[in-house]
C-alpha cells in the first residue's frame, strides 16, 4: 500500500471511515452491510461512479476500509459519497473529500518574506530570494571555478593586477608563483607563471644585497 500524506494525485490511496448506526442514533455501526453501488466517487466535479473496489469491513468492527485505485486518484479533488439504499436504512449516509497534491514530492513555494524581510530586500547578509516558485528547479551545481575546494578540479591560471582585489584562485597562484618560480636581479624580484618563463609579477627590493622589504611593482 503506497499511501502518502498528503494524498498524491495518480497514486493509489487507502483510508478508513466508520458508519453511524441508523437505529442507535449516535452509535457506530459494527459489521455494517455494504453492497455494490453503496459507495460512489466523483473526480473534480464529474459524474458519480461506483468505486472499483468495494469497501471492506475490518473484522466485525465499525471500521470500513476504502481502497482507491491510481485512476480514481487522478484528480485534484476526489469526492466520495456513501448511501444505504435499503429500507429501512442500516447506516447513515455520508461523504468525504480528498484533496490531492502533485506527484513528485515537491510543491511550489510562494516566497513572500525571508526572516521578516521582503524578498526584494537587499540588506547585506540576507539571501537573494527572487524566484516565485522553487519546486521545479533541478540540476543546479557549482561551476568548476568554485569547485576547486574539492581538490579534484583543475582551475584556470590567473593573477590579479597590482593593487587589485583578488579571487581565492588568484591568491593561490600568486603565492605559488612567488615561492616556487622567481629570480632576483639587483633590486628587482621577478615571479614566474607555471611555464617557468612568463612573468606573473615583479617586486622592488629595498636593497640589492641585504633586502628587508619588498614592494610589488607590476
Amino acid at each position: 500500500m503506497a499511501n502518502s500524506n498528503p494524498p498524491v494525485r495518480g497514486q493509489a490511496f487507502t483510508t478508513s471511515i466508520a458508519l453511524q448506526d441508523m437505529v442507535m442514533n449516535g452509535d457506530l455501526k459494527n459489521n455494517p452491510t455494504i453492497s455494490a453501488g453503496d459507495f460512489t466517487i466523483s473526480k473534480d466535479g464529474g459524474a458519480a461512479a461506483n468505486l472499483t473496489n468495494l469497501p471492506t469491513v475490518v473484522g466485525t468492527s465499525a471500521q470500513v476500509e476504502i481502497s482507491l485505485t491510481a485512476t480514481e486518484m487522478t484528480a485534484d479533488k476526489v469526492f466520495l459519497q456513501w448511501h444505504d439504499p435499503t429500507n429501512p436504512q442500516e447506516w447513515v449516509d455520508g461523504w468525504m473529500t480528498i484533496n490531492t497534491t502533485a506527484a513528485g514530492g515537491s510543491s511550489n513555494v510562494n516566497v513572500v518574506t525571508w526572516n521578516g524581510h521582503a524578498v526584494s530586500d537587499t540588506t547585506p547578509g540576507l539571501p537573494d530570494v527572487n524566484a516565485a516558485t522553487v519546486g521545479d528547479k533541478t540540476g543546479y551545481a557549482l561551476t568548476s571555478a568554485y569547485d576547486f575546494s574539492k581538490g579534484t578540479i583543475v582551475v584556470p591560471e590567473g593573477y590579479a593586477a597590482d593593487g587589485a582585489a583578488f579571487t581565492p584562485i588568484q591568491a593561490l597562484y600568486m603565492l605559488w608563483s612567488l615561492f616556487a618560480e622567481r629570480s632576483i636581479v639587483g633590486t628587482t624580484l621577478t615571479a614566474k607563471k607555471l611555464d617557468g618563463s612568463t612573468t606573473s609579477m615583479t617586486f622592488t627590493l629595498d636593497s640589492a644585497t641585504t633586502p628587508t622589504s619588498q614592494t610589488r611593482s607590476t
